[in-house]
């Protein structure tokens, strides 16, 4: 795990996300594209080494990983 990759922008738009169930509506909260937003919700995946959403065609849910994340980013 590289927390030095973690960054603000990225654990927020993940809190945005984790709490719409969707990563359009998360980016467009966040004013970010949602190619960008996609990106860096990956990137911060590979820098935590798991899977935080699972990728549905109607919006995302949180694996046991991105539950825990979620309950300490509050």
């Amino acid at each position: 795990m590289n927390l030095h990759r973690v960054d603000l922008v990225s654990l927020s738009l993940f809190s945005l996300v984790a709490r719409t169930g969707s990563i359009s509506k998360g980016a467009a909260l966040a004013a970010l594209a949602v190619g960008a937003a996609s990106k860096r919700l990956s990137d911060l995946e590979h820098s935590l080494g798991t899977t935080l959403l699972e990728r549905h065609s109607r919006g995302v849910t949180l694996t046991a990983a991105g539950l825990a994340l979620q309950q300490h980013a509050h």
